[in-house]
C-alpha cells in the first residue's frame, strides 16, 4: 500500500518542533519569589518611566520620585500600583528591568558615568552612522534592535497561529536558554572593546539569563525573560524613527543635489 511521505526538499517542522519540545523543563518561580521580583521590577520601571517623563529637573526631585515610588509600591493589597499592573501586564521581562536599572544607576552612581577604560587606555567608539536629523546608531546596535523587533515579530505572529510551528512554547526548553546565552557571549566578545553600549547590554543580557537560570523568572519562559510588550513598542519606536529620520535625509539631500546622510 502506498503511504504518504514528505518530499525531501521540504523542512519537517513537526520533528525540529519534537526535537526542541523533547527537552522541554516547565518550571515556574517559587511564589514568594515572583511576589519580591513584581514588586521590584515595577518599581524600577515605574521610576524609569517617570524620570524620562520629568525630563531635565534638579537630582533632588529625581530622588524624591524614586522614594515615592517605592512607597506606593511597597503598599499593602490593592493600594499598591504593582496589585493593578500585575493584573494588567503581569510581569516586565527581565531584561527591560535590566536596562531600567542601568538607566538609574547612571543618573545617580557617579561611577558608572566614568568614560569607559579597559586598563589605562579609554575605550574607544565605533562612528555610528548619523543623519542630519540627531539620530545616531551604530551598525551592531542597529542590528541588535532588528533582531529584538523580528523575534517580537515572531511571537506575535506566534499567537496568532500563523506559524508552522509553536515558537513560544520553544521558551520553556533549554535548547532556547542554550542558544540565547551562546548568542549573548558572542556578542559580549565581538564588541566588547568597541562600542561600550552594547557591551553593557550584553552584561545586561547575561545577567538576565543567569537570573532566569536560578530563579525560572518571570514565568519559565525565556522568552517572556528577555522580552516583553513594552519593551517591543519602545523597538518599534527607534525603528520608525529611524527610518523617518532616513527619509527625511534623503529628501533633504534630493532636494540640496547630493546623495544624502547615512543612517
Amino acid at each position: 500500500m502506498a503511504t504518504l511521505s514528505t518530499p525531501k526538499n521540504e523542512m519537517n517542522w513537526q520533528a525540529i518542533h519534537d526535537y526542541i519540545g523533547s527537552s522541554f523543563a516547565l518550571q515556574m518561580p517559587v511564589p514568594w519569589v515572583f511576589r519580591g521580583w513584581l514588586l521590584l521590577s515595577w518599581g524600577v520601571v515605574v521610576a524609569w518611566i517617570g524620570l524620562a517623563a520629568l525630563g531635565n529637573v534638579s537630582i533632588n526631585r529625581q530622588r524624591a520620585w524614586v522614594l515615592l515610588c517605592a512607597f506606593f509600591m511597597l503598599l499593602p493589597g490593592s493600594w499598591s500600583p504593582v496589585f493593578w499592573l500585575g493584573m494588567m501586564f503581569q510581569s516586565p521581562s527581565l531584561l527591560a528591568v535590566g536596562l531600567c536599572a542601568a538607566s538609574l544607576l547612571r543618573r545617580f552612581a557617579p561611577y558608572f558615568n566614568a568614560p569607559p577604560r579597559v586598563g589605562t587606555a579609554e575605550v574607544s567608539e565605533p562612528t555610528p552612522r548619523r543623519t542630519s536629523h540627531g539620530v545616531a546608531v551604530t551598525r551592531w546596535q542597529f542590528g541588535s534592535i532588528v533582531f529584538g523587533w523580528a523575534l517580537g515579530l515572531l511571537l506575535l505572529m506566534d499567537v496568532f497561529a500563523l506559524l508552522p510551528v509553536h515558537v513560544y512554547a520553544w521558551g520553556f526548553s533549554s535548547i532556547a536558554l542554550i542558544f540565547a546565552a551562546v548568542i549573548a557571549i558572542m556578542l559580549w566578545l565581538t564588541i566588547a572593546k568597541t562600542d561600550t553600549f552594547l557591551s553593557d547590554f550584553a552584561v545586561i543580557l547575561l545577567a538576565s539569563l543567569l537570573l532566569f537560570a536560578l530563579l525560572r523568572l518571570p514565568d519559565g519562559n525565556i522568552w517572556d525573560a528577555l522580552l516583553d510588550p513594552g519593551l517591543w513598542i519602545v523597538l518599534n519606536f527607534w525603528l520608525a524613527r529611524l527610518a523617518w529620520s532616513r527619509l527625511r535625509s534623503m529628501a533633504s539631500g534630493s532636494g540640496n543635489g547630493s546623495t544624502g546622510g547615512n543612517l
